[in-house]
């Protein structure tokens, strides 16, 4: 539970730190190279973690289907922290026409309303959580999470 100020400028904070680190320090089994582009689901896992780290606690995962102005958009993954959506690569989408901000914390949003929630795969979100008995994941989001947090 937490504020949306405080929550908007942790997002914005792991968002831009994010931006900074160069893509080659990232795990290679991570999907960073083109962020945001293709990496909603890991950056929300690992932003649930800071989240955590920072006392804004039960991030939850979102995970949405046939999204978008004529549901195109297969797939996307963001947070929902009691009823504050919070999506730090949603402007990947900007390409096909959309005008999304970098980081988008709110209670309301048309856009991520357009999609199908696939409720079975609504899970907490902190990734040390999600994959705390698969040793070889855990350790590549444990890389790309300290290299992050080194950069803010």
């Amino acid at each position: 539970m937490g504020d949306i100020k405080k929550i908007k400028n942790l997002a914005e904070a792991f968002r831009s730190a994010l931006e900074s680190v160069p893509k080659y320090e990232f795990s290679s089994s991570l999907s960073f190279t083109e962020f945001p582009k293709g990496c909603c689901d890991d950056a929300s896992l690992l932003l649930a973690a800071y989240f955590s780290d920072n006392s804004v606690t039960g991030a939850k995962r979102i995970f949405g289907l046939k999204g978008g102005e004529d549901q195109s958009i297969e797939t996307h993954v963001w947070l929902k922290i009691d009823n504050i959506l919070v999506d730090i690569t949603a402007d990947q989408f900007n390409e096909k026409g959309y005008n999304l901000e970098k980081v988008i914390v709110t209670e309301s949003s048309k856009f991520h309303d357009s999609f199908k929630v696939n409720h079975s795969k609504t899970e907490l979100a902190d990734f040390r959580i999600k994959f705390k008995n698969a040793s070889n994941i855990l350790s590549a989001f444990e890389g790309c999470y300290k290299t992050i947090i080194h950069a803010i």
